[in-house]
C-alpha cells in the first residue's frame, strides 16, 4: 500500500480570516482556548520577537493575537510549499469545479468517484461556516475590511516574504 500526500491550500487571505474566526470562537472551549494561548506564547511570540518587524504595542488584544496566530499558520503553509514540492490542490477549485474535485479524490484515494455525486457535494456549499453570512468572501474585500495594523502585519509577515511562493501557487498577494 502506498500513501499519497498532497498540498491542499486555500487563498492565504481567506485562510487567515477564517482561521482568525475559529480562534476567536475558541474562547468558549477551555481546552481550545488554552491551546491557542500556548501556541501564541510558545511559537508565535518568540518568532515575532526574533523578527522584530512589528510594533508589538499595537497588537495587544485577543483579536490581534488571533490574527497573528493565523498569519503564522499561513507562513507555515508557505514554508511547507517550498520545503515539500508535492502536488498542489487549491481549495477554491475543489469546492467549485467537479473535474478538479474528481482529480483530487482520485489522486489521494486511487478511486474514481461518480461525478454526479461530486456535483451534488459541491452544490451543497460550504460545510464549515466560521464567519457570518455578511462577511466578505473575495480576498480583496476581506483584506480591505481588516484593521490597518492587521493589513500591515499581513504585508510584513506574509505578503512580502512569501508572496512569490503564494503567487506561484495561484494566489498573488499584491
Amino acid at each position: 500500500m502506498s500513501i499519497t500526500i498532497v498540498n491542499l491550500i486555500r487563498n492565504p487571505i481567506g485562510f487567515v480570516d477564517c482561521h482568525n474566526a475559529i480562534i476567536l470562537r475558541a474562547e468558549h472551549f477551555v481546552e481550545l482556548e488554552q491551546h491557542y494561548a500556548t501556541m501564541y506564547a510558545d511559537r508565535v511570540l518568540p518568532r515575532l520577537e526574533a523578527l522584530d518587524v512589528l510594533d508589538m504595542q499595537r497588537y495587544t488584544t485577543a483579536l490581534d493575537r488571533a490574527f497573528l496566530i493565523s498569519c503564522f499558520s499561513v507562513i507555515d503553509q508557505a514554508e511547507d510549499l517550498v520545503k515539500y514540492p508535492l502536488p498542489l490542490f487549491r481549495m477554491e477549485a475543489l469546492t467549485t469545479d467537479v473535474d478538479d474535485l474528481a482529480d483530487f479524490c482520485h489522486k489521494v484515494s486511487g478511486f474514481a468517484y461518480n461525478e454526479t455525486i461530486l456535483e451534488r457535494f459541491i452544490a451543497q456549499g460550504a460545510i464549515n461556516n466560521h464567519r457570518s453570512p455578511q462577511a466578505p468572501r473575495q480576498p480583496e474585500a476581506i483584506r480591505a475590511a481588516w484593521p490597518r495594523h492587521h493589513r500591515a502585519a499581513f504585508d510584513t509577515l506574509v505578503a512580502r516574504p512569501h508572496g512569490e511562493t503564494f503567487a506561484s501557487a495561484g494566489y498573488p498577494l499584491d
